[in-house]
């Protein structure tokens, strides 16, 4: 069994869903899992900013913070998901077996609009655009030193 839930973000026809906001789908559901977590993610932009963290994950009870089928960007910036962030590190990963697979992150001011710390081992992020507009554009993604078994693609 899984647990699925949907981020629908404001104006898209699919509206509403389970969250509108990241933060509070985090919040909200934050659990020691007995069976995997997924977060499907709609097309459209929201303003927001996270921290996972405090959950009870595993390699068979992870979590999965995805696109919703066929609501990705394909590649394309802006066409997709997207989730602004602009007073702090847009999002930031501290849970161990967190995948993140094509989203979108960006973030306007001198922060990462993704990032990984020691906690969030084991995490695979595949198809994710993260974009800084910031004065400090080389942050876009930022993995502290500490952080190991993290999967790219």
């Amino acid at each position: 069994m899984t647990i699925t839930k949907t981020l629908i973000p404001a104006g898209n026809p699919a509206a509403p869903g389970d969250f509108s906001l990241m933060s509070t789908a985090e919040a909200d559901d934050q659990q020691v899992l007995a069976e995997p977590y997924v977060l499907e993610c709609y097309r459209g932009s929201i303003s927001d900013h996270v921290d996972w963290f405090d959950w009870g994950t595993s390699a068979t009870n992870f979590i999965t913070i995805k696109a919703a089928d066929g609501e990705g960007h394909a590649g394309v910036i802006g066409a997709g998901f997207v989730m602004n962030g602009s007073t702090t590190n847009t999002a930031i990963i501290k849970q161990p077996y967190t995948n993140i697979l094509g989203l979108e992150f960006r973030n306007s001011a001198n922060f990462s609009a993704i990032r990984n710390v020691q906690a969030g081992t084991d995490c695979y992020y595949d198809s994710i655009i993260c974009s800084n507009s910031g004065s400090d554009t080389d942050t876009s993604v930022a993995f502290e030193v500490a952080s190991f078994r993290i999967h790219l693609r």
